[in-house]
């Protein structure tokens, strides 16, 4: 099928615009890495409080996984994206105007429910975009260019917070992330009117009884209780550094300055952002299931 330059200027600028999105949410996440020294004093904090303020974004991210999951078909990756930033940003200014672990907190909490849907939405714009055969390929570059978001919580925001302050850093951010919202809202649509020839697309081909069929089914895959499992040990040990104790076990313990454990947690990052593309290089040794044993449109 020949498609239209139109439509691949419009697939590839969405796939900018979605790597983009992950990039702020991963930005988000992690700053509170570099941010201890000043969040403690500032918010009065101790390291339980500094815990709790940087868990509930978390929390509150993956419980809102759920609902997204679900009505992502039905409501539309779009919308679902720009309502929940605005969310995002609503918590990002309490957090950035915060006096106490009350009011961060709050913040952190609505920052984990408006970031919800930078992954899981762009994954689904990208499956309705681009054809299915570099779907792995895109994905794996998406999260190298979101990853790019934890590198700029490292050095990079170490340098603006101590020219600038931590508060109003914080606030530049938030300019990006609606100049982002904007952008979305201008140029993204959830489908495209051209069609890469699908034999079946995803959507199309699962029909639940209820709402919550899909969600039935999976929950009843040994296969995806075995990669959650994988994931929660990998990522979450990932995820515990990364966006805050690496920071003060640098700082704390280690004695390095601000800008040494930015420079460190910098190049933790550049790992990621490498491995991010290549892994869909190697062979994964695991044949596709035979045909049955998958839902139909799976």
């Amino acid at each position: 099928m020949q498609l239209s330059s139109n439509f691949m200027v419009r697939a590839w600028l969405i796939f900018i615009l979605c790597s983009l999105h992950l990039f702020i949410s991963q930005l988000y996440r992690t700053t509170n890495a570099v941010l201890a020294p000043w969040l403690i004093k500032d918010l009065d904090l101790d390291t339980e409080g500094l815990g709790l303020l940087s868990a509930g974004f978390f929390y509150a991210f993956a419980l809102t996984q759920i609902p997204i999951g679900i009505f992502l078909d039905k409501v539309g990756a779009k919308r679902l994206m720009i309502a929940l930033s605005f969310v995002g940003m609503a918590g990002a200014i309490m957090f950035s105007l915060a006096q106490g672990l009350g009011m961060g907190l709050a913040g952190r909490l609505l920052l984990g429910v408006g970031m919800a849907c930078n992954l899981m939405g762009p994954l689904k714009l990208l499956m309705e975009w681009f054809p299915p055969r570099i779907f792995a390929t895109l994905s794996g570059l998406l999260y190298a260019i979101g990853t790019l978001g934890n590198i700029v919580a490292a050095t990079p925001l170490v340098l603006l917070v101590e020219q600038f302050g931590w508060r109003l850093s914080f606030q530049a951010i938030i300019v990006v992330h609606l100049l982002l919202t904007l952008m979305l809202f201008w140029v993204v649509q959830d489908r495209p009117a051209e069609r890469w020839l699908n034999p079946l697309p995803f959507s199309e081909g699962l029909k639940p009884a209820t709402l919550f069929g899909n969600l039935g089914i999976l929950m009843h895959s040994k296969d995806y209780w075995i990669i959650s499992a994988g994931t929660f040990v990998r990522y979450g040990t990932h995820a515990a550094l990364q966006t805050l104790w690496a920071g003060p076990l640098l700082m704390e313990v280690l004695r390095f300055s601000p800008l040494q454990a930015g420079n460190i947690l910098l190049m933790m990052n550049i790992g990621l952002i490498l491995g991010g593309p290549l892994w869909v290089r190697f062979p994964t040794g695991f044949s596709r299931p035979p045909s049955g044993s998958l839902p139909a449109g799976c």
